[in-house]
């Protein structure tokens, strides 16, 4: 993990790199292209200086390119952004709302004008991440940089909510936080002031881009004329990020056309972190620091071949997509077994999906919304889930695992996924889209209690208000093996209680939990040798009650039979 914080003031850093980003030009001079009442000029604090364009950039012009450069699917500049402003900005939002393909960019734009608005929404999200100093809560104010981190901080959170309800860890990977703090004109009696606007951008890996902003008010300045500029200085700040993506991934965009904008103090600018690696992530759920942390592959690493523990990033805040399947495991190593298994339990789950979908239509009024709205988002296409492979770096009879096994074993997912075919040992590809759940979860109860937590409420589907008893939504799903679920369903480990085992299965069917249940082969031995047959445990489920063999989904043979156990690769491989 590490932080940085650099303020530009050379003249030659921000204001040449924000011309230069525009197609714009350095001159003496320079006039606001919003509002030719407020001519200002702009100063690094080395010397004086202005951006012109050769044309004036309006907001809406601004708006359109944001848009424009998000609609091309092959760039890494594509995005989905919460915008959060407190004070002025609020017609960037409306901006980007007014333009065609804007649902594509927009998950949600937020106004916090009153400062119990502003307390009231960062206060519902989590905290910004370790390794970004903010000021003691008597220092803070409302229009600071530090308010900006904050509400792009929140910002991101509700993005990852929101894009959770899309079933895809790539989704995710495009969100953005964007917050805006800043004090405008309330009485032209102050036109010798200055306006302060203070933004910040957050990326789902932790990214953190700072800018501040200061205008020279004058006696004809209007609050409507700041509120444009501040709004253009927002768009402005999204359009220099997907800049920075695609000049990493050497994608074309559209710069368009030069861009004025006003004369300004750029009195900050900087970029910060809390970036973690694969240690830092295993070392902070070892530490206690954390309890969940999700790993995703790079999204151009997704079915690539390049060192996965290089390609690992973890996800600033811990957000499950809906519904994911949850592969609990320790891993060692990760084989074709377990990805055959992920990609059977897929399967199932699909079918399940598909059977769900084409039950008769809820007469519920939230529920009705729900689905609307998750068929607009998914469109008719089924969506694979998320595969989360969980390993659990601490155990309640042993010490915690040494975070660097922890890395050992997330590299082997490199293996796993790379692996060439062989007549015995068959190619399986990772699933679509997938991750690395570390958590501090050794046992069922603590990873449900642990993972509804991390669930989007807007994800999830809203319990029945018609008065009905309807059975909870499916909110997770566990990959198990045939002998765990025949556990689980023996009171011998609920105090020979056959009541108490059903009111344990039915509290994790209340929490929204789901089992499938691969098989395995029983072999005979050389005392008893007998034809091998494959165990599912649907004899053992046939003798519960209907809601209780709801809980579980039993994976065919047909779509998974494996007759090597981890033990047995790893002797294969040592031998």
């Amino acid at each position: 993990m590490h932080t940085s914080s650099t303020i530009s003031t050379a003249p030659d850093s921000f204001m040449l790199r924000l011309a230069r980003l525009g197609g714009a030009t350095v001159s003496r001079t320079a006039t606001n292209p919003l509002s030719s009442s407020m001519g200002t000029t702009a100063t690094t604090g080395v010397e004086t200086m202005s951006t012109t364009g050769t044309s004036a950039a309006t907001l809406h012009e601004l708006a359109s390119r944001v848009i424009r450069n998000n609609q091309d699917d092959k760039s890494c500049s594509t995005f989905r952004a919460c915008l959060a402003v407190a004070g002025g900005g609020s017609t960037a939002i409306s901006a980007l709302a007014a333009t065609p393909g804007a649902s594509q960019f927009l998950t949600e734009g937020i106004v916090t004008y009153d400062r119990r608005s502003f307390a009231e929404f960062v206060s519902r999200h989590p905290p910004p991440p370790p390794g970004i100093v903010f000021p003691e809560r008597e220092e803070l104010k409302f229009a600071s940089p530090f308010a900006a981190m904050l509400l792009a901080n929140a910002a991101l959170h509700q993005s990852l909510q929101l894009c959770s309800f899309d079933f895809s860890l790539r989704k995710m990977q495009q969100c953005i936080g964007v917050g805006c703090a800043s004090s405008l004109t309330s009485n032209n009696a102050n036109g010798g002031n200055k306006t302060r606007i203070h933004m910040a951008l957050s990326t789902w890996d932790g990214h953190v881009h700072v800018q501040s902003v200061t205008l020279d008010r004058t006696p004809h300045s209007t609050r409507l004329d700041e509120e444009t500029i501040t709004s253009n200085w927002i768009l402005h700040m999204i359009s220099q990020q997907q800049q920075q993506q695609q000049q990493q991934h050497q994608h074309d965009l559209d710069t368009g056309a030069s861009v004025s904008l006003p004369g300004t103090v750029i009195s900050k600018d900087f970029y910060t972190d809390s970036v973690m690696g694969v240690m830092d992530s295993a070392e902070a759920i070892v530490h206690g620091k954390r309890n969940a942390i999700i790993l995703i592959p790079k999204r151009d690493n997704m079915g690539s071949a390049e060192p996965l523990v290089d390609g690992m990033k973890s996800m600033v805040h811990t957000v499950l997509p809906a519904d994911p399947i949850i592969f609990p495991g320790s891993f060692n190593p990760p084989h074709v077994g377990h990805l055959a298994l992920a990609r059977a339990a897929i399967k199932a789950m699909m079918r399940k999906a598909e059977s769900e979908r084409n039950s008769p239509p809820s007469t519920d009024i939230l529920q009705t919304v729900w689905n609307a709205a998750h068929a607009k988002t998914t469109g008719d296409a089924m969506v694979p889930p998320t595969v989360l492979f969980e390993m659990s770096l601490t155990n309640p009879d042993k010490p915690p695992m040494e975070a660097s096994e922890a890395v050992r074993r997330i590299s082997l997912f490199e293996h796993a996924s790379t692996q060439t075919s062989t007549d015995n040992d068959p190619i399986i590809d990772m699933p679509k889209d997938w991750g690395i759940l570390l958590t501090s979860a050794p046992l069922f109860v603590d990873k449900v209690d642990t993972f509804k937590h991390y669930l989007s409420s807007s994800s999830t589907p809203p319990p029945s208000t018609d008065g009905s008893d309807s059975v909870p939504p499916r909110q997770m799903t566990f990959v198990i093996g045939a002998d765990t679920m025949i556990r689980i369903l023996n009171p011998k480990y609920y105090g020979d209680s056959f009541d108490a085992m059903l009111a344990a299965v039915r509290n994790m069917r209340d929490n929204g939990v789901h089992f499938v249940v691969g098989g395995r082969v029983e072999q005979g031995t050389q005392k008893e040798p007998t034809e091998s047959r494959f165990v599912t445990g649907a004899n053992e489920l046939s003798e519960m009650p209907e809601d209780i063999q709801n809980c579980f989904t039993l994976v065919r043979e047909e779509d998974f039979r494996l007759d090597l156990s981890s033990t047995e690769i790893r002797n294969q491989k040592s031998a």
